[in-house]
């Protein structure tokens, strides 16, 4: 198959960029030659003419990528307007005179602003069904940041998982993968989702879950926008039947007593789209029947003390535009940190313009927090009317890469925890370059400040420049330098080509790294939660006790050894995991909504208190990701 490229650039100049990309990623030019393989065609992409001349009307796939000209036309006051008028020519050409285009169409849609309206575009099938896959690049990174932030090294798990040079998420219909004892064609279809998870007998891939098309309908049954985004994620929990997860959820380790349909897409980890089968005979349930799955790690302790966060920078086009979105990312920080505990923002909004976006979105007044709080600072804001009471915003205009401003904030007594860095601090939009050396400089500035000041801090950044994390120096503290940085640009063109290559999953990826009760999350685990600790034992073995030790809805990812990490490694192959080494697992617990009134809901927000790693910060903490009543239910489960 062919991939032809229109674009306005200069033909030759794309041609030099992508033989660079070629040679620097290994990939032989006689293999894929350019010039047949991949076409080049100079031409405007709004445009229905050269939109024909490039075959559009023809292709199985699609991918719009006109954010630069969205940037060149903010002049106009419409966000995403270069892509929304490519979009509108696409249509023409390819609905114009009663015609349907070809029915494995997906049109995957790039996206650096929210938009309430594109699915208004109707782009679908003779028989209904969508073809329309946008993607809100700025809501999915900065979902990505805020989780890293509770969770230090899972950028680096998102990008390997997202990286389709080595192992990473793909899927195959159901009915069209090998498995089983005898690696049957279809072996999965009618049995249970809890048995596949273990059954699939393979070699060098992981089942992490299904997905069908019911969840992933555009129309009514999908939210496209950040308000009902929640409610979109918890109807893809259930779909169809409210918000349970007992009616036969799909997605990534959904219900496990759901039965594997014809129709579904099975979700994995692998190299390529064809697992290996795992044809010896391996006795990994009696060898993991010797191991003890302890009820709580002991290394685990109650953390009562506040926590406090540090947010650098502003997202201009997505907050000031979108507001609740900001609104989400808070809630999603602070959903389960001890009472008392804040988060503080340095960016160069001023004052008025931050108490009249808060007071928009529900954040009201709040001077302290009944002497919980450590200091009482000016400028304190709080989601009383959301049940967020318990922790508070505190605002600081200042640009964070000039010193003297960003010192008062060490000064106010607060003992931070993590730090997120963002490139734009409510500035007009700049390149990638420019917004990496405000980061750099950021750094320094933390890294000085927690000289003077005896503070220690995780640190989770952007990044759009490859070599930006090998320079970047972070606060140094005993236990060793941590940067969690994400790289923008990496994201963006992995996900794209991901939701390209496989847009049945776009829904199950965002839900991944999202914050709904009781979907899945990505965890770091000791090895001493399942009794392997310092012992030798089988990645099969291993496999089979998270499966129990989650109640059917955990599935082993891999694991962290020394630093380095290692994804869907082979059943056979033997690990001893020591102290500072981590399990990587992802795992959802089982959402059911409660009554109206139901007391264990308050009961639950004032006993329960995080549960935090004592160990070595490697850039693996545990995290028990979701709401507190998914907290709840897993302490219960114990």
């Amino acid at each position: 198959s062919q991939v032809v490229v229109l674009s306005l650039e200069d033909k030759k100049e794309i041609q030099t960029i992508l033989l660079a990309g070629f040679l620097q990623r290994g990939i032989s030019s006689k293999r894929t030659r350019i010039g047949k393989d991949i076409v080049f065609r100079r031409g405007d992409p709004t445009s229905t003419l050269d939109l024909d001349r490039a075959a559009a009307a023809h292709a199985s796939a699609i991918c719009l990528m006109q954010t630069r000209a969205d940037v060149d036309e903010e002049a106009c006051g419409a966000l995403n307007s270069a892509t929304i008028r490519t979009l509108l020519s696409l249509r023409k050409l390819l609905f114009d005179h009663g015609r349907y285009p070809r029915d494995d169409l997906r049109v995957v849609v790039q996206l650096d602003n929210p938009c309430d309206f594109v699915d208004a575009t109707n782009f679908q099938a003779r028989d209904g069904r969508n073809l329309l896959y946008p993607q809100e690049n700025s809501v999915f990174i900065n979902s990505i940041l805020f989780h890293c932030a509770g969770a230090p090294g899972l950028s680096q798990v998102l990008m390997e998982l997202f990286n389709f040079e080595r192992k990473a998420i793909r899927t195959r219909k159901a009915c069209t993968v090998p498995a089983g004892p005898d690696g049957e064609i279809g072996y999965l279809v009618g049995k249970r989702v809890g048995d596949t998870l273990l059954s699939n007998q393979w070699k060098d891939a992981i089942l992490i879950g299904f997905d069908d098309d019911v969840w992933n309908s555009y129309g009514e049954e999908h939210a496209s926008r950040e308000g009902n985004r929640a409610e979109s994620a918890q109807r893809a929990i259930s779909p169809g039947s409210g918000y349970s997860a007992k009616q036969g959820a799909p997605g990534i380790v959904g219900d496990p007593n759901r039965l594997v349909q014809k129709d579904d897409h099975v979700i994995f980890i692998s190299t390529s789209n064809f697992p290996q089968m795992n044809w010896l005979p391996m006795a990994f349930e009696k060898e993991a029947a010797k191991f003890k799955i302890s009820k709580l790690n002991k290394s685990f302790k109650i953390k009562e003390e506040p926590v406090h966060f540090l947010l650098f920078g502003w997202r201009r086009g997505l907050w000031d535009a979108n507001p609740s979105g900001f609104k989400k990312l808070f809630k999603s920080i602070v959903a389960e940190v001890p009472r008392g505990s804040c988060l503080t923002m340095v960016n160069r909004k001023t004052v008025e313009e931050m108490d009249e976006l808060l007071l928009e979105i529900g954040f009201k007044k709040s001077d302290s927090l009944s002497g919980d709080s450590e200091v009482d600072t000016e400028g304190g804001w709080s989601l009383v009317d959301d049940g967020f009471e318990h922790a508070r915003l505190l605002l600081r205009t200042g640009d964070p890469i000039v010193f003297h401003e960003v010192e008062p904030v060490f000064k106010m007594g607060l003992k931070y925890t993590t730090a997120i860095c963002l490139g734009s601090s409510g500035e007009e939009s700049m390149v990638g370059s420019g917004k990496d050396s405000r980061v750099l400089s950021t750094l320094l500035i933390l890294r000085k400040l927690c000289a003077l000041y005896g503070q220690e801090l995780n640190v989770v950044a952007e990044n759009h420049e490859d070599q930006t994390p090998q320079i970047a120096m972070a606060p140094i503290s005993h236990e060793g330098t941590i940067i969690d940085f994400v790289n923008i640009p990496t994201i963006v063109a992995r996900t794209l080509v991901m939701s390209l290559a496989y847009p049945q999953i776009q829904d199950a990826l965002t839900e991944l790294v999202g914050n709904v009760p009781g979907s899945p999350s990505i965890d770091f685990i000791h090895p001493g939660d399942i009794g392997i600790l310092r012992q030798k034992v089988t990645v099969g073995a291993l496999q089979i006790l998270i499966h129990q030790k989650y109640q059917e809805r955990g599935v082993l990812v891999g694991y962290q050894k020394h630093g380095a990490m290692t994804i869907a490694d082979s059943v056979e192959e033997t690990v001893e995991l020591g102290e500072a080494d981590r399990v990587i697992i992802i795992y959802a617990s089982p959402y059911s909504p409660p009554e109206p009134g139901d007391p264990s809901i308050e009961r639950d927000q004032q006993l329960i208190k995080i549960a935090v790693p004592k160990m070595p910060r490697i850039g693996a903490v545990a995290n028990f990701g979701g709401s507190v009543e998914n907290l709840a239910n897993k302490l219960r489960s114990w």
